[in-house]
């Protein structure tokens, strides 16, 4: 079971995040066949200042 870990600047849309997480478990459904109820993701969002 792979756990991927996302830091990134803020993003500015609830959206986009969503469309991040998504298209990131897909990918690696599609290149390691892990099954996708097995993927999880974390986002933290810090500021560029950091």
């Amino acid at each position: 079971m792979p756990h991927i870990n996302i830091i990134s600047w803020p993003i500015s849309d609830d959206e986009k995040a969503k469309k991040l997480l998504e298209e990131i478990t897909v990918a690696t459904h599609k290149i390691l066949g892990c099954p996708i109820d097995k993927i999880s993701i974390s986002l933290q969002e810090v500021s560029p200042s950091r």
